[in-house]
């Protein structure tokens, strides 16, 4: 949705991103009626407060992210495309990027 704002609608990416924001609080205000859900399961707090062999989870997902954002930005047609439309929109559409379709990917 952010991608069709930016691109069709021509809306600044930081603009959009805050209406999204907006609208998936409203969501979640109406899905659980504004009440705080409580009673999730113990085995749910190793996500955010459990360790592995002395590492703490949070941080083995972080490395995980980080490597393969770093594979997906330095291996990929996608990561290479978002470097040029990130460093010059209309060089990347003048060297033939489909500019609005890899925005709306990303």
């Amino acid at each position: 949705m952010n991608g069709f704002l930016i691109t069709v609608a021509g809306m600044a990416p930081f603009i959009a991103t805050l209406g999204m924001l907006s609208v998936a609080r409203g969501l979640v205000y109406i899905i659980t009626n504004a009440v705080s859900v409580f009673g999730a399961p113990n085995s749910f707090k190793v996500l955010g407060q459990g360790t592995i062999f002395s590492f703490p989870v949070p941080l083995i997902f972080l490395i995980i992210i980080a490597v393969g954002g770093h594979f997906l930005l330095s291996r990929t047609r996608l990561g290479r495309y978002s470097y040029a439309i990130g460093s010059n929109p209309e060089a990347a559409r003048l060297s033939g990027i489909p500019v609005k379709r890899y925005l709306i990917r990303v």
